[in-house]
């Protein structure tokens, strides 16, 4: 009994968001585009989680930053994080690559109908949006997550540069990161009813269009991307801290990556993801950094989603794919990709809309574009998720040395 009560309370958010996760999509399946109806309490959940990740992410990197006397191991962090970000990204562009031409997203002989695509922004409104916004209210949205994290950065940057006058804001910003940790905990028992209403939304809005291209498409994406991220971020613990990094790898991760698929929200998850790094014992200072601009920037389950779209976009056009300029450019497209995607829910639809202008395609492959975004959005978004996770005891391993996870936070 005492065994079966600690297990429960380890993996408590996990086993929250399973149960939604499992009735949810029993009710899915069954009742198809009638389980729309559950989708208002769904979204509540959903809005509860973002509404509560924008003060998340500010108390959480002003803290961090402020907290770290020494700015050029800052910097250091910046540097190994940002370069872990675009080598992952690479690979599993790569890896998604390999796999689509064993297995096509489209087999020959297969039309899909015509729709409409969004208008994508223009390259200088997108570099100006991204980064920036006009006013400081804007701030406090997680449409504006990246803005709000340069902010937070430079906020935490001025707080350690001003030293013992600044201790008492500190001090505050860390009693407020304990009350946020605990605000997580209330929001989350809401996620057997939640996330299962969300879930079973989603899944019924697919209808019942599993024709060959959507059972690809599935397989991809809910097998080959998880298979993906066992694999490579077991590496990365391995690269991290050895054996006892794998151990504490998979003894910690699961409650993030089934409030990941529970809630396809890379951004929602953060909460989460805080706590659990926190358990496998990554630095604050580390976690407060690469966690939330890890879930704006650093998305591999995107970057193989554009894979999936360019190379079925091409096999529907009957175009080939197979030269050195067309991987070169589909590589770099899945590594932007998973940089400008938001990671709030339906950041898919995101993709294509640039997948769309930047290679040109025609208006016909929009509803393969959709298909995959709607099938691939949860276990991307746990690709996306997790590996902000993994890549933090990289870049813990890289600053704090071999034995990392021993030192106090």
């Amino acid at each position: 009994m005492a065994a079966s009560k600690s297990l429960w309370k380890r993996y408590e958010i996990m086993w929250l968001v399973l149960i939604g996760i499992v009735w949810g999509t029993i009710v899915g399946l069954i009742f198809r585009e009638q389980a729309v109806v559950l989708k208002p309490i769904g979204l509540i959940f959903i809005n509860l989680l973002l509404t509560i990740v924008v003060p998340v992410v500010l108390i959480s990197i002003t803290r961090g930053i402020a907290s770290l006397a020494d700015l050029r191991k800052l910097g250091k962090l910046f540097v190994v994080m940002l370069l872990a970000f675009i080598l992952t990204g690479l690979i599993a562009g790569t890896y998604m690559l390999v796999i689509t031409s064993f297995i096509p997203v489209v087999p020959k002989g297969v039309t899909l109908g015509t729709g409409e695509a969004p208008t994508p922004p223009s390259l200088e409104d997108m570099i100006v949006n991204t980064f920036t916004v006009r006013e400081f209210y804007t701030l406090l949205s997680y449409r504006h997550m990246l803005p709000l994290i340069v902010f937070s950065i430079l906020f935490g940057i001025a707080l350690a540069m001003t030293g013992e006058k600044a201790a008492p804001i500190v001090d505050i910003l860390d009693r407020l990161s304990s009350v946020m940790l605990n605000l997580v905990k209330v929001v989350m028992y809401f996620a057997p009813i939640g996330a299962g209403c969300y879930f079973a939304y989603t899944l019924g809005s697919l209808g019942a269009k599993f024709v060959e291209v959507y059972g690809r498409i599935f397989l991809l994406a809910w097998v080959f991307s998880p298979l993906y991220w066992a694999i490579m971020y077991t590496f990365i613990a391995f690269l991290s801290a050895g054996t006892e990094g794998i151990r504490r790898w998979w003894k910690n991760i699961l409650p993030q990556a089934f409030t990941a698929l529970g809630t396809c929200s890379s951004v929602g998850t953060l909460p989460v993801a805080f706590s659990v790094a926190k358990n496998i014992g990554v630095p604050d200072y580390v976690a407060s950094v690469v966690l939330p601009v890890g879930a704006t920037v650093h998305m591999d389950g995107a970057a193989m989603g554009a894979i999936m779209r360019i190379t079925g976009a091409f096999a529907l056009l009957g175009m080939t794919f197979t030269g050195p300029i067309d991987i070169v450019k589909a590589l770099l497209i899945a590594v932007l990709s998973a940089a400008v995607i938001s990671g709030v829910p339906g950041g898919g639809l995101v993709v294509n809309a640039l997948v769309l202008s930047l290679y040109g395609f025609p208006v016909d492959v929009m509803p393969l574009f959709i298909a995959i975004a709607l099938i691939g959005d949860a276990p991307a978004t746990m690709v996306n998720s997790t590996g902000d996770t993994g890549v933090s005891m990289l870049v813990a391993r890289a600053l704090e040395g071999r034995d990392w996870y021993k030192k106090k936070a």
